[in-house]
């Protein structure tokens, strides 16, 4: 027992020389073994030629593109316990016919090797860094891209005879982070471009599918920035023949989107089949931030499924869906030169623009007047017109059932449009309307001298309808309406376009009944002109319209209203006089009425008469229910126009007409009267 005790070691003691010994063996095995590490990695680096796997690299790329890989400076070597090779200024090549030498430039690039792989011949990379890479994709005249590269069987037959086949199976990567790439998009035959920036991306290699990336990154898309995650293919996809499988979800402020399919051939974007969905559950907000506006719309989203043939793309089918409305059928897009073809083929059961656009009350607000304006009201800025020169477009559209904004319902829409070098044209373009059925085409030619032509006919339309789909409320029973519109124009603006105008409008409206005690017209200064000259408009609870006609021409611009408007109701007979004049955008128009029964004590041989003069944007009223001012500007107006005024003999032969909407719609020129006739009293 003592003798334990002595030899034992005393608390706080030194260490026996004897375990001092192995301490010091151990520690000096653990410095070796690094140093051997240190030194073999050293000796690898140096020894090991590292241009001659760069040179492995050149023949696979070269193998799987048929493009030239070049290596401005390196590589070199960063010594650490887990080696780096660095490459500065890597470069593939583009085509012969390209925009610029370089197809794609990598400023930097830095693999981080794994040393004992190295030893062994093989290159296996812990981390790749790409750090700015700028890839451009374009197309040839002929609608060619230069992401098309050289068949495998052709590189493989090259490569086989040179004896320089590449050995993937020693490649292989842990890890890609990308930093600062920039990817774009030029059309050879257009010459348009787009583009998008990659801020950062990094590829993990997957642990549940063996030779695939996990990716998270995010992309700028104008203001917008579009997180990204998912999966995508691995290097043996890209460069050898399996299909390059993608599975991405992309989100932003007020959208998130998903693709998935695969590739047959991803290295010359062959055999696309993927599968997207799309949902903007904040439109606005999505639209702000690429840079354009949007009204505010109601959420929607797209399902399609998309496909590569040639040169052709398609997504067909694709369904788009927003509240009840919905839209679903195929759309196409085909490289070509000088022209891409876009092709379309819609349909839908019901498209509400009511709830699209949020506008429960719009059909109130339709009907005000806008605030006073300045300046013109046709825009003199140039139409943008250029869009409609850069494709040909073949479009197909059938609609059961159209809300309007106000309302309305346009039932069995149907449309057809072409649109060959830069000329549009929209025939046959019919709906079913209140009743009745419209009918029309639509001309535009966007040349160097723009123009359009337009043509409309409807027959047996309820007028509500009609003034529905104008945005005007109205609560009209009956009336059922006839129109003929034919009109011209030309120019390189709205502007001019009005003032060129020509051709003719002629509607015929039937019996109805107008419901309450004033009808509005959309316009304020309309709207009072009218209950100006029908006193009984503001007592009545309702109006019995028997008719109204308006049979104007239209010539440079100059809409001439004499002896051409006319309406009749049981009470009162309404003239309208005067000209429009587009081009200038004045209107000095007169309004006469006549009563055809009584319409209380005083006003049993009642004759009105308004005014309506000035700028389209804020025309003036004046008024003299006894029609005295009404005379006397009709002198100094008839002197002015050499007999063309507004205020003329040929609206009193109206109102002494037997039927003055018959008088209106004929076509025979007004009977020769003297002067002093437009002050008799009638």
């Amino acid at each position: 027992m003592s003798s334990q005790v002595e030899t034992s070691n005393p608390p706080g003691g030194s260490t026996p020389p004897r375990t001092r010994r192995l301490l010091v063996w151990l520690l000096a095995g653990a410095a070796a073994v690094v140093a051997l590490f240190a030194v073999a990695a050293v000796v690898a680096l140096r020894t090991v030629d590292l241009s001659g796997f760069t040179g492995v690299i050149r023949a696979a790329v070269q193998r799987g593109t048929g493009r030239a890989l070049t290596v401005g400076k390196g590589p070199y070597a960063r010594l650490s316990l887990s080696p780096s090779v660095v490459l500065e200024d890597v470069a593939l090549s583009n085509t012969p016919w390209g925009s610029r030498k370089e197809m794609l430039h990598i400023k930097r690039v830095e693999l981080r090797v794994r040393l004992l792989a190295l030893l062994r011949g093989e290159i296996l990379v812990d981390r790749l860094a790409l750090v700015e890479p700028d890839l451009l994709l374009e197309t040839d005249r002929g609608g060619e891209g230069n992401w098309v590269f050289v068949s495998a069987s052709q590189a493989d037959a090259g490569e086989t005879a040179n004896g320089d086949r590449p050995r993937l199976d020693r490649f292989g990567i842990r890890k890609v982070r990308v930093t600062d790439a920039s990817l774009s998009y030029r059309d050879g035959c257009a010459g348009w471009r787009a583009g998008v920036v990659v801020p950062r991306l990094t590829l993990v290699s997957s642990r549940t599918v063996r030779g695939n990336f996990d990716l998270d990154g995010a992309l700028t898309l104008g203001r917008a920035t579009v997180s990204v995650s998912g999966a995508i293919g691995g290097p043996d996809a890209i460069v050898g023949s399996r299909p390059f499988p993608l599975k991405l979800a992309l989100s932003t402020n007020g959208a998130t989107a998903n693709l998935e399919g695969a590739i047959q051939r991803v290295r010359d974007l062959v055999g696309v089949d993927l599968k997207l969905t799309l949902e903007a559950v904040d439109p606005p907000a999505l639209a702000a931030l690429l840079g354009t506006s949007l009204p505010r719309v109601t959420p929607f989203g797209i399902e399609g499924h998309l496909r590569d043939s040639g040169k052709k793309w398609t997504l067909d089918p694709v369904r788009v869906t927003a509240g009840k409305s919905s839209v679903s059928g195929g759309v196409g897009y085909e490289m070509g030169c000088p022209r891409s073809k876009i092709s379309l083929d819609l349909r839908a059961p019901l498209v509400d623009l009511r709830e699209l656009l949020g506008s429960g009350t719009r059909a109130e607000t339709a009907s005000k007047a806008p605030s006073p304006k300045r300046g013109k009201l046709f825009p003199v800025e140039p139409l943008p017109l250029a869009g409609l020169r850069a494709f040909d477009v073949t479009a197909g559209l059938r609609v059961n059932v159209m809300v309007l904004p106000s309302g309305t319902e346009i039932q069995a829409l149907e449309a057809r449009a072409a649109l060959a070098n830069g000329r549009l044209t929209v025939d046959p373009l019919a709906l079913r309307l209140g009743g009745g059925r419209i009918t029309g085409s639509l001309r535009l030619d966007a040349g160097r001298k723009p123009s359009f032509a337009a043509n409309l006919t409807g027959k047996d339309v309820e007028l509500r309808a009609l003034l529905g789909m104008m945005g005007v409320r109205a609560d009209v029973s009956g009336s059922p309406t006839d129109l003929t519109v034919a009109l011209t124009g030309n120019g390189a603006s709205l502007h001019d376009w009005m003032g060129s105008l020509g051709g003719k409008v002629r509607v015929v409206v039937g019996p109805g009944r107008i419901d309450g005690a004033i009808l509005s017209l959309g316009a304020d200064v309309l709207t009072e002109a009218f209950a100006r000259v029908n006193p009984a408009q503001k007592t009545d609870q309702s109006t019995e319209l028997r008719c109204a006609v308006i049979n104007v021409p239209v010539e440079g611009g100059v809409v001439r209203l004499d002896r051409r408007v006319a309406a009749e109701t049981s009470k009162v007979s309404i003239i309208v006089g005067g000209t429009a004049n587009l081009g200038t955008e004045m209107v000095d128009v007169g309004f006469r009425s006549k009563a055809t029964q009584g319409l209380g004590i005083g006003l049993a041989n009642f004759a009105g008469a308004v005014r309506v003069h000035g700028p389209l944007t804020d025309p003036a009223l004046g008024l003299d229910p006894e029609g005295t001012a009404l005379a006397a500007s009709t002198l100094h107006s008839a002197a002015r126009t050499r007999g063309r005024s507004l205020i003329q003999g040929r609206i009193q032969d109206l109102l002494l007409a037997e039927s003055p909407c018959k008088a209106a719609l004929s076509e025979a020129p007004p009977p020769r009267r003297s002067l002093f006739d437009l002050f008799r009293r009638r």
